[in-house]
């Protein structure tokens, strides 16, 4: 649950086997739609390796009339890797 002007943390898994699918190809776009009540704060999208650092090159745009954010992954992303957005 949360209450409105808190901030929600939440991620996506990419590449880590706990949802048995693999991105394969480079510039991957994923396509996440914010449910009511919540609104992407600009700048927030990090993609991450499994330690916690940060991955440069993660282009995020965030479409306010559909509450849908479009993020792209950097060319060059190793993907034998796992990383969370």
């Amino acid at each position: 649950d949360y209450k409105n002007g808190e901030t929600v943390n939440w991620e996506i898994a990419i590449n880590d086997g706990s949802n048995n699918s693999y991105i394969t190809k480079q510039n991957a776009t994923l396509i996440d739609e914010l449910p009511p009540g919540l609104v992407y704060e600009e700048g927030s999208a990090k993609l991450l390796k499994k330690d916690g650092s940060v991955v440069d090159g993660l282009v995020a745009n965030y479409e306010t009339s559909s509450k849908t954010l479009t993020m792209t992954l950097p060319d060059g992303l190793d993907l034998g890797k796992a990383y969370k957005v």
